[in-house]
């Protein structure tokens, strides 16, 4: 659940991990107080705090965008777009969402939060200078639950030529 809400001079996102958030957050000045708080920002970026939740995870940070969910069913097919790596390090990622992360030493694959595979499993292999990436293979189908309805366009835009998706 992403949500900005103001509080007096402050503005704070809460919002799930993302390995981009820090980095984007930083240049806006943002400090992070804990899982508690999230991350808080000077109340006159609200604009460009909004524009980072669309830019990571298709959302615009109101209440109202994280309660209308649906559920995701997306068969992932070859190819490969820089907002959707169907290969990625040892985390794989769509649209700010957490697919399936590989578990070292041992290279167990699992899924991530309220992702469920329905077709396939993610798999691991060791990539470039032996580090360790994560991949589905073509045909695998899984379902994301809890998406925000909003993100939608975001999602299809992501898997356009390279997998199908089904809203549900």
């Amino acid at each position: 659940m992403i949500i900005v809400s103001m509080h007096g001079a402050q503005l704070a996102l809460q919002a799930p991990f993302h390995p981009q958030l820090g980095i984007e957050a930083h240049k806006l000045r943002g400090r992070f107080l804990g899982k508690q708080t999230g991350w808080v920002f000077d109340a006159a970026r609200e604009h460009e705090v909004r524009a980072i939740c669309g830019s990571l995870w298709g959302v615009d940070g109101t209440p109202e965008a994280a309660a209308d969910t649906v559920t995701l069913t997306i068969e992932a097919n070859e190819g490969w777009h820089p907002q959707m790596r169907w290969i990625g390090g040892a985390d794989l990622w769509l649209c700010g969402r957490q697919v399936a992360v590989t578990m070292m030493p041992r290279r167990i694959t699992r899924p991530g939060r309220g992702v469920k595979f329905l077709k396939g499993l993610p798999r691991a292999r060791f990539g470039t200078l032996d580090a360790v990436e994560t991949y589905l293979e073509n045909g695998t189908v899984f379902t994301m639950k809890d998406v925000p309805r909003m993100a939608v366009p975001r999602f299809e835009a992501a898997v356009q030529t390279h997998g199908t998706l089904d809203v549900r």
